[in-house]
């Protein structure tokens, strides 16, 4: 039986290729139904589409937090439900389950992981990607408050006021290198990567290398 899917991304150049891997070789049996580059999208289409599955990255760019997904399970019940993020802090895993995501896979996993979430969460069951966790103290049944939503906003607003070359030199300094090692792994001078660390800094309100490393690894961005 074919299962209808529903993609969810920003870029559509990870739709093409998701898409890709899906309906190929012995993929066969996922049917791409609809694709949707933001919530407002994505909802809309479920609510006229009959699908089984839905792949959806969380920070779809209009919406600034996992609450989407709230609405996605209220209304569709049966709909299986997989995040395919990068976004893989504690925090971010942890709402996606709250607010009623069946899997949680990264975006730095291979497609065999992937595949292995849809068979796991086909069967009713709920599949975390290796190497992620969530505090066990918030179970999938319990409500998201507040604070924790405030949380979401605010680092998905800090992290979307970051262009892709500053995402890059702040992944690279995660790494603890230096402007030199930086620049030759990314092909600029070093004076450009020190602009970028500053830009960077003075965008997410962080005054030191340390902070910055700090930054990265709790919001999963290395």
């Amino acid at each position: 039986m074919l299962v209808k899917t529903i993609l969810a991304d920003r870029e559509t150049i990870f739709l093409d290729g998701l898409e890709s891997l899906l309906t190929s070789g012995e993929q066969f049996f996922y049917r791409i139904v609809g694709r949707c580059n933001s919530s407002s999208e994505l909802m809309e289409k479920l609510d006229y589409t009959d699908v089984n599955l839905l792949i959806t990255e969380i920070n779809l760019g209009d919406n600034e937090s996992t609450d989407f997904l709230k609405e996605i399970r209220k209304n569709h019940k049966d709909l299986s439900i997989c995040v395919l993020s990068s976004y893989t802090a504690d925090k971010f895993v942890r709402g996606a389950f709250v607010s009623g995501a069946d899997g949680f896979v990264s975006k730095y996993n291979d497609i065999k992981e992937l595949l292995r979430a849809l068979a796991t969460i086909s069967n009713g069951k709920t599949f975390l990607s290796e190497g992620l966790q969530m505090t066990p103290s918030l179970q999938k049944n319990q409500s998201n408050d507040d604070q924790n939503k405030n949380s979401f906003i605010d680092e998905f607003q800090l992290i979307e006021k970051l262009t892709k070359r500053e995402m890059q030199v702040l992944q690279q300094i995660a790494q603890a290198k230096t402007n030199g090692e930086i620049g030759k792994q990314l092909f600029i001078s070093d004076q450009t990567v020190g602009v970028h660390r500053k830009n960077i800094m003075r965008k997410l309100s962080l005054r030191n290398t340390n902070a910055l490393i700090k930054f990265a690894y709790d919001n999963g961005l290395v």
